[in-house]
């Protein structure tokens, strides 16, 4: 069977934070995917937009200034959140195990590493990876917010690796594209989707890139979050 996965850092900013979230589902309802994992979702965010989504199963309680959320068309058996080591910020790893109409269970997670560029940034951020691959089984598929700036070596199968790194899709944080971040050369491919079992990837492509979405009262074009999301499908 065919499965359609989107994860997307929705920014937690609270410039127009109901309406750019607003627009940012329904571009995410637009492609109708199988699980949508989220990341930086406020209270009030959770509140007032994804509560009222209808047709999907809504996994992981919001109990932080900002944390993760998964969004499903399958059941969910059950759920946990794992607390990353030498966190100092109260990041996670939220995993479900979700029935699919196969019958099969289907081990699916989200989770936002340390937001740390400094010092020993990226050696904390490769230890929070590595204990996500350490305690997640074979079949499951993670997305989510790396905060990793510069390419490195996982035992995890990245999509966008496993697809031929293709130009097209290489920045989810761009500033030489995005009008929501000011460092203009900060241009990185933070957002991420793994899997270990090797599936069939079919489709992969970025999300929110399109200026048709959301105009502010000046009428000009405000992207709906400081990343672009990723849209990807799986032969599962």
């Amino acid at each position: 069977m065919e499965l359609s996965f989107v994860t997307w850092n929705i920014w937690f900013d609270d410039y127009q934070r109901q309406r750019r979230t607003e627009v940012l589902i329904n571009e995410i309802m637009e492609y109708s995917p199988d699980f949508v994992a989220l990341q930086e979702v406020t209270p009030d965010t959770y509140e007032n937009c994804f509560k009222k989504i209808k047709n999907y199963y809504r996994i992981g309680d919001v109990r932080q200034a900002y944390d993760t959320l998964i969004l499903s068309k399958h059941p969910c058996l059950n759920w946990s959140r794992y607390v990353l080591p030498q966190t100092g910020m109260g990041r996670n790893v939220l995993l479900g195990d979700f029935s699919l109409p196969s019958g099969k269970v289907l081990k699916v997670g989200t989770f936002h590493l340390e937001s740390v560029f400094t010092g020993q940034g990226e050696e904390l951020k490769k230890r929070q990876l590595q204990f996500i691959y350490d305690i997640t089984p074979p079949n499951v598929i993670l997305m989510g917010d790396t905060n990793i700036t510069k390419p490195i070596e996982t035992l995890f199968v990245d999509f966008y690796e496993k697809i031929g790194s293709p130009k097209a899709y290489e920045y989810t944080y761009s500033g030489s594209m995005n009008k929501n971040i000011r460092n203009k050369k900060m241009n990185s491919r933070v957002d991420r989707i793994y899997m270990k079992q090797e599936y069939k990837i079919k489709q992969f492509f970025l999300l929110g890139e399109r200026e048709s979405f959301y105009y502010d009262l000046k009428n000009q074009y405000v992207p709906p979050s400081d990343h672009y999301g990723i849209f990807s499908k799986l032969q599962i």
